[in-house]
């Protein structure tokens, strides 16, 4: 599952296309005791011979160390990455990556898969041909389940810089304020500077400004 967990029970008329299935504690096929399950949810789907495994292979395997993939399995081999960084080896002979999903197959045959269908909703790349065994992890392991590090988390985006907000309006600041503001400004001072120190946009002190002499000229009759 895309949570980590795994889940073993016993499945019914699964279809690839479907977006659930039923998954069952026991071969009975009472749907009462079933539970749903999301394809969604899942990165990929084992179809196995028995729940145990068979611990013995998988302990001789490890004894024996990476073992070459043998010639004549089925399809083209695959090595899946899965988009939690965990990586199967496989094989399949009908990829599809525009589909649900697809069924791949064991590299050995004394595998205790059967059949894995792969939700490629979950998958991050899968590499096909001598580029999987070439590049495979460990010199190609038996296939099972090949737990690798996970990716490590991409770098978090810069932070976007503060949107400027609207011009404060004219009753921002006291009538006091705003005079002693436009006047600084007609004997000189720096329109920037009382910008900075009044915390009024420039803009908005040349309008006050040039608000101040039309007001003045029309009180001169000019």
């Amino acid at each position: 599952m895309t949570d980590g967990t795994r889940h073993r029970g016993y499945v019914y008329n699964f279809s690839p296309g479907a977006e659930s299935l039923h998954l069952f504690p026991s071969d009975s096929t009472d749907k009462r005791f079933a539970k749903l399950v999301e394809l969604r949810d899942c990165k990929a789907i084992f179809f196995v011979r028995t729940h145990e495994g068979n611990r013995a292979a998988r302990e001789a395997s490890r004894r024996a160390g990476p073992k070459r993939i043998p010639r004549g399995v089925r399809g083209v081999k695959m090595r899946i990455h899965f988009k939690d960084g965990e990586v199967l080896m496989a094989s399949s002979e009908a990829y599809s990556p525009s589909r649900p999903g697809f069924f791949a197959y064991p590299l050995e045959a004394d595998s205790n898969n059967l059949r894995i269908f792969v939700v490629n909703a979950n998958v991050r790349q899968v590499v096909t041909g001598t580029a999987a065994e070439d590049s495979a992890p460990t010199g190609l392991l038996r296939q099972e389940r090949l737990a690798a590090p996970a990716l490590p988390p991409p770098p978090p985006a810069p932070a976007a810089p503060p949107r400027p907000g609207p011009p404060p309006a004219s009753g921002a600041l006291p009538v006091e304020a705003r005079v002693e503001a436009v006047l600084r400004i007609l004997v000189g001072e720096p329109t920037e500077a009382v910008a900075a120190d009044t915390g009024v946009p420039a803009a908005v002190l040349l309008f006050w400004t040039e608000t101040f002499l039309k007001a003045g000229r029309a009180a001169l009759g000019g």
